[in-house]
């Protein structure tokens, strides 16, 4: 289950444009703005699953995934459902990512249910799941930047 943790948080993408159009305005707007408020709220939730997981109690594991991951995530969905799009390539894109939020709360959800019923073989798919997402999600960000190359942007790591 630690391992899911590692894997889950957003990796954020700085654009750089010298001259911008319309797209690379839209293009700097998604992966400037929208996608780092996204993340801060991920990174939040996650943060009292990880001090939940860490006490190494399976009930409050399914209670903080309850009372605070899935609620996230769900509010994560909210926003990101809420993003407007005009670009055809960047809203499939960001279906992507939607798609990928939403998976997140089924694996959560399955999670905390297999920990209610003590049951491995629901455990182990939900891992399966949210390492699936986790690729998917990896798969998402490069395509983003990819994307953002191919119309002219310049990608740069965050700096922390």
């Amino acid at each position: 289950m630690k391992k899911m943790l590692g894997v889950l948080s957003l990796v954020l993408i700085v654009f750089l444009a010298a001259c911008s159009s319309p797209l690379q305005e839209e293009l700097l707007t998604y992966a400037n703005e929208k996608l780092p408020k996204l993340g801060e709220m991920e990174e939040s939730a996650m943060k009292k699953y990880e001090e939940a997981a860490n006490t190494n109690d399976e009930q409050k594991i399914a209670d903080a995934i309850k009372s605070s991951v899935i609620p996230a995530y769900t509010k994560i969905a909210e926003e990101a459902d809420g993003i407007s799009i005009t670009d055809e390539e960047l809203q499939k894109l960001h279906k992507r990512y939607t798609d990928a939020v939403n998976q997140q709360i089924e694996g959560f959800t399955m999670v905390a249910d297999s920990i209610a019923q003590q049951n491995d073989e629901m455990f182990n798919e939900a891992s399966d799941l949210l390492d699936k997402n986790y690729t998917e999600m990896e798969s998402f960000h490069k395509d983003l930047e990819a994307y953002a190359v191919e119309n002219d942007l310049e990608v740069e790591e965050p700096k922390d």
